[in-house]
């Protein structure tokens, strides 16, 4: 390589990451700083971790659930400005299913299924029976997501929340 030139750079694509993931979380904290005007060092001295580590948390390596710490993640809701329950939601410390309180969700959710079939107005936009519960279903994080988008547009219950305890 001749002293005018410079190594050619590529940018790796961006991929869809699982849902609830370390990986999917950092991703999704890099991009509300970057929309700040926040540079990587910047956002890692925003989140109180060091560069290196952050740059490892972008990467997916060493990203073990357990190694992400609480103030991190209320930190890192403030940046995302949601809530520390959301981030729990996002890293995958909490699954959507958790926050309902049944032993049966599949059960659950074919009541709640047929509850929204009900909805003269609604049931037209809803997926097929066999798309809900057929051989290949839609997973429960995505039909608890039906159910909780149903809840919010009619004020219905479908499901019993679990419920909070304070200390």
């Amino acid at each position: 390589m001749s002293a005018n030139t410079s190594p050619k750079t590529t940018r790796t694509p961006r991929t869809k990451h699982a849902a609830g993931s370390i990986k999917q979380w950092a991703l999704r904290v890099e991009e509300a700083a970057r929309q700040r005007g926040m540079s990587r060092i910047d956002t890692a001295t925003y989140l109180e971790i060091s560069t290196g580590y952050w740059n490892t948390l972008l990467t997916g390596g060493g990203s073990n659930q357990s190694e992400v710490g609480r103030d991190l993640l209320q930190r890192s809701a403030s940046l995302l400005n949601t809530s520390l329950l959301t981030v729990y939601l996002l890293c995958g410390l909490l699954q959507p299913e958790d926050l309902y309180f049944t032993t049966d969700h599949e059960a659950e959710l074919a009541k709640a299924y047929r509850r929204m079939c009900e909805d003269i107005d609604l049931a037209s936009h809803l997926p097929t029976p066999a798309e809900w519960e057929g051989k290949k279903p839609m997973s429960i994080r995505t039909r608890y997501g039906y159910a909780l988008l149903y809840e919010l547009a009619t004020q219905k219950t479908l499901l019993e929340k679990a419920s909070l305890v304070s200390t």
